[in-house]
């Protein structure tokens, strides 16, 4: 039996280092908080999308998150800037 090596390089700065937020395992997407996690799941929970229950629970795709306001964030997860600027202001006063 041979023992494989695996060689980590950590980054020299610890804000280099991404880890996901709200990470969705169907679709691979990562978004800034649960509430946008929750705003791309979409459809019944009883049952998966397929094309016999169109009704059923799927992932919203990028044309459909860009419609409902969301933009990538520069992390590249999914977010609201309107919500987050109205956010910044409300701290502001």
């Amino acid at each position: 039996m041979t023992t494989a090596t695996i060689e980590t390089t950590l980054p020299s700065e610890p804000s280099q280092e991404w880890r996901p937020r709200a990470f969705c395992r169907s679709c691979g997407e990562d978004f800034n908080g649960d509430r946008y996690f929750d705003l791309h799941r979409v459809g019944a929970h009883e049952y998966e999308w397929s094309p016999e229950h169109e009704d059923g629970r799927r992932c919203l795709d990028e044309s459909e998150l860009r419609a409902r306001g969301l933009r990538r964030n520069a992390e590249g997860r999914w977010h609201d800037p309107e919500s987050a600027e109205r956010l910044r202001g409300a701290h502001r006063r």
